[in-house]
């Protein structure tokens, strides 16, 4: 699976860099640090490829997010 970093503003929505993550459906756990971001904006996760497929949906569910500035 492959994730994007976004940051909503007016307009089109700034992206950060791209992670991918490998043990998502082997029942591990993935993690990664994108070292973008300002405290006090609001940001979001783009789901952008699973399995090689860039079409996503309808949902994927996560257990836990955490971000840290």
């Amino acid at each position: 699976m492959t994730v994007q970093l976004r940051r909503a503003v007016i307009g089109p929505d700034t992206g950060y860099d791209e992670k991918t993550y490998t043990a998502c459906f082997n029942g591990g756990t993935s993690s990664g640090e994108w070292g973008a971001g300002i405290e006090g904006h609001d940001y979001y996760f783009r789901i952008t490829e699973v399995d090689g497929s860039s079409i996503v949906g309808p949902m994927i569910s996560v257990d836990q997010t955490r971000m840290s500035f």
